[in-house]
């Protein structure tokens, strides 16, 4: 995975990440334009998935419990969506929370 380089700190050259890039995803294996906002959201969650992956790892040679785990892309980026539905008949209300990555927000013209 993207997060797998042989350091832990550091620096990486330009092009040993657009290399890297280039691998992990056809998509991005060419000299078209693409979307920022969907190049950003592939690498966190590849970013996130790996280290995650790694998380895992460790807490199975420690032999501690299965748990929902979490890496430090998530606890900078990931937020919580609520959608909160009424019925109208029974006027019953459910809530249903949701993580996301990204929050689009429709922005009226001539408002800011």
């Amino acid at each position: 995975s993207i997060s797998t380089f042989k350091k832990n700190v550091g620096v990486i050259s330009t092009k040993k990440f657009i290399t890297k890039v280039k691998k992990e995803n056809a998509l991005y294996d060419n000299e078209d334009h693409q979307d920022a906002h969907e190049f950003m959201i592939w690498l966190l969650n590849e970013m996130s998935d790996g280290l995650v992956k790694e998380l895992k790892v460790k807490a199975q040679e420690q032999n501690l419990p299965d748990q929902k785990l979490k890496s430090w892309i998530s606890d900078i980026f990931e937020g919580t969506a609520s959608t909160v539905t009424r019925c109208l008949c029974c006027e019953t209300v459910s809530t249903r929370d949701e993580p996301f990555f990204d929050l689009s927000l429709e922005v009226e013209q001539n408002t800011s």
